[in-house]
């Protein structure tokens, strides 16, 4: 509300000004439905006031001696009145909103003073505009949705173009789908998918690139040792395929080599990755952490945000009843699970295993674990910190830092890789090391271990993720048909897809 005199408004005016000498200002929204507005003034400018009031719904009123035609034929439709007259003191009685936007700065002063006294909210359009009570952001207002931008009246150049540009952002957001663009072992094998895994800088470096591409709003990347993806919240129809492929490192890829789902299928896929479904190890549970964690990377990058995370929640949720699908229990087996059901399958025995493990992260912990009781040794080895041996195991294992590796090869014949990091930790120049028929499972993506360590002429083998996925033979009957029934668990939570993208597209919200 206006101050109770200009003497007061005149003593406030200093303290108004802010940065650089722009307005200090408080946003609101006013609810102007059905309420009393007045314009004065009838040419161009105050035809754009007078639409942004009827565009809130407000009872118009135009006071002008002429009135430009937009104006007259808006009168003439009945969407407001006019009294083609000059401004007269009496009109600002009981006005909720008046707009002085004449080309008289004597008028418009007029009418600033005389509103001094009335309980109406007064912007004047030219000079004045500091004495008055607000200012009129520059606005977009697109299926229920107002955004407004102000400079504090510092730069109306500024705002439009602010405006405009935020324009085109909700057009892109009324068109927001999902997209998943990746690939996985079921498209490349270990080497040839090896060098298209995300990992620090240059994950880093991927994800800062793709902040600047035009209509994706959020984003995550996921790595794993299986797959690299892109999911993304993007506008349909505006994003080229092949520049994303090209900014994540696909552009040497064909297109057999890789996947691109879009809409539903994109939300299907995202509950079979998070049933641990498309895992080399169907069923297995890691990926799950696995997913939460390339979410918070993304959330603390400021890559994803509500509507990714919304996203990923309702993966999250259809997977769960995935994984409770009778057929699914029969799959369910962790990738160290699968290392030691493919050591038993071996022709020695676990009491003449003598085991080095290298790596202490999950998978490490978790082959450490399931060792079978009656195993001969194990190394441990660690690259930081040292990890907590298991009680039933404190007799038969050591810590052994990773700077001691070369020694305690010497002393293992089957060594299991689980460790992170970019470079080979077994390397030719360790072959030496390596005892004759030295078996070494290499779980770790990127591998931990050169195939070129693999030395038929000795007996020492090298066997990663893909020799492990032939061995178990996923692709068998049974799992055909838990595909079928994870498709109908999807279909069946089909309102969870529509339920996300109403939101997204932010219909029939109420905000």
């Amino acid at each position: 509300m206006a101050p109770d005199s200009q003497t007061d408004k005149d003593r406030a005016q200093p303290g108004r000004l802010g940065h650089a000498g722009a307005y200090s200002v408080f946003p609101v929204a006013l609810l102007a439905e059905g309420r009393a507005c007045l314009v004065v003034g009838g040419g161009k400018i105050a035809t754009r006031k007078a639409k942004l009031l009827l565009d809130a719904d407000a009872d118009v009123t135009v006071v002008a001696p002429e009135v430009s035609e937009e104006l007259a034929e808006l009168a003439h439709a009945g969407a407001l009145r006019i009294a083609q007259r000059r401004f007269e003191p009496a009109d600002v009685a009981d006005m909720a909103v008046l707009f002085a936007a004449t080309d008289d700065a004597r008028v418009n002063r007029q009418v600033l003073e005389l509103c001094q006294d009335q309980p109406t909210l007064v912007c004047a359009v030219d000079r004045n505009w500091g004495d008055g009570d607000f200012i009129t952001p520059a606005t977009v207002r697109s299926e229920g949705t107002l955004v407004s931008v102000s400079t504090g009246g510092k730069s109306c150049r500024l705002s439009r173009l602010i405006k405009d540009n935020l324009t085109r952002h909700m057009d892109l957001i009324r068109s927001a789908d999902l997209l998943v663009l990746g690939t996985s072992h079921r498209y490349l094998t270990v080497e040839e998918r090896e060098p298209y895994h995300l990992i620090g800088d240059r994950l880093a470096a991927v994800g800062d690139m793709l902040m600047h591409v035009w209509g994706i709003h959020e984003f995550m990347l996921l790595n794993t040792c299986n797959r690299v993806e892109l999911l993304a919240v993007a506008a349909e129809g505006t994003i080229d395929s092949e520049i994303l492929a090209k900014l994540i490192g696909f552009d040497q890829l064909g297109p057999e080599k890789m996947y691109l789902k879009r809409g539903y299928d994109a939300f299907q896929h995202s509950a079979f990755v998070t049933a641990g479904l498309l895992s080399q190890s169907p069923g297995e549970k890691h990926i799950v952490a696995q997913v939460k964690d390339a979410l918070a990377v993304g959330t603390k990058n400021g890559w994803a945000g509500s509507m990714l995370t919304e996203w990923i929640s309702s993966a999250l949720h259809v997977s769960k009843h995935i994984r409770q699908l009778p057929g699914h229990s029969g799959q369910h087996a962790e990738i160290e699970d699968l290392c030691m059901a493919y050591l038993a399958a071996g022709e020695r025995p676990a009491a003449e295993r003598r085991v080095l493990v290298l790596g202490a992260g999950d998978v490490g912990k978790g082959l450490v674990a399931d060792l079978p009781d009656d195993t001969a040794q194990c190394l441990w080895c660690y690259r930081t910190r040292k990890p907590r041996i298991p009680a039933r195991l404190a007799g038969k294992t050591e810590l052994v830092p990773l700077a001691d590796l070369p020694e305690a090869l010497t002393k293992v014949n089957t060594v299991l890789c689980a460790a992170g990091g970019a470079d080979y930790i077994i390397t030719p120049e360790l072959s030496p090391q390596l005892r004759d028929g030295t078996e070494i499972i290499d779980l770790a993506m990127p591998r931990n271990a050169d195939p070129a360590v693999a030395d038929d002429t000795r007996g020492i083998q090298v066997i990663d993720l893909d020799g492990i996925k032939q061995w178990f033979r996923q692709e068998n009957a049974a799992f055909a048909m838990l595909l079928q029934e994870a498709e109908t668990v999807v279909s069946e939570h089909g309102p969870s897809y529509d339920k996300l993208i109403g939101s997204l597209q932010n219909r029939d919200a109420v905000q």
